[in-house]
Formats: structure tokens, C-alpha cells, sequence
């Protein structure tokens, strides 16, 4: 859109930056597994996650 002379919106900007969110899985043992994951939305981290066979206990935006 900028090469059409339009300025381009600081929210598209601030939307499309990837985020670091913590995922920590709860295993059959009783322990516990954390993974960091980049993605840039709550539901795009959710999308990356799906299919594993353990259980999500938490997913947290991680402030940098």
C-alpha cells in the first residue's frame, strides 16, 4: 500500500511483530515441561501447540 502512496497503518506494524509466549505442559507423571513459543497472537501460539499429546496447563505472553 505504501507504493500506492498510501502510508501504512502503525497498528498493522504493531500487529504482524512476533510475540514470545510460555506454554507449560502438565505430563502424565505429575511434573511439569515449559516451552517457549514465537507467534503473534494468543491464537496462533494455541495453533502451533495443537496435535501434542500432552496437556496445557498454562500459556503466558512473555513481556521483553
Amino acid at each position: 500500500m505504501h507504493d500506492a502512496g498510501i502510508e501504512e497503518s502503525p497498528g498493522r506494524v504493531e500487529a504482524s511483530k512476533m510475540r514470545r509466549f510460555e506454554a507449560t505442559f502438565r505430563e502424565k507423571s505429575g511434573g511439569e515441561h515449559v516451552e517457549i513459543i514465537d507467534a503473534m497472537s494468543y491464537h496462533g501460539a494455541l495453533k502451533k501447540l495443537k496435535g501434542r499429546s500432552k496437556t496445557l496447563f498454562s500459556l503466558c505472553l512473555i513481556n521483553d
